[in-house]
């Protein structure tokens, strides 16, 4: 299955065909570091979320498109230097 991702400030629209659920330590309070990466046909990045407690949002934005990743994502635990790389991909808020 494939989803695509449009953007609300543009007419961008993305394909996403794998979830990578980017893990490492807790922060020094206790708060989870997980991100949830959205990826297109060739590996490229389409879309990255911070997860939280809340599955990154999504749950609120597209309720399938919530289940799918949260189903198909595949976890990958990183050093918390490689999870920066993978934030850094992350628009800013």
């Amino acid at each position: 299955m494939t989803y695509f991702l449009h953007y609300n400030d543009s007419d961008n629209v993305r394909r996403v065909s794998n979830v990578l659920h980017i893990c490492t330590t807790n922060d020094a309070n206790g708060n989870p570091r997980r991100l949830i990466v959205c990826l297109g046909d060739y590996g490229h990045v389409t879309a990255v979320f911070s997860e939280g407690y809340d599955w990154g949002g999504l749950y609120h934005l597209h309720k399938p498109f919530a289940n799918w990743t949260n189903l198909h994502a595949v976890r990958v635990n990183v050093t918390i230097s490689e999870f920066n790389r993978w934030k850094s991909f992350e628009p800013a808020m």
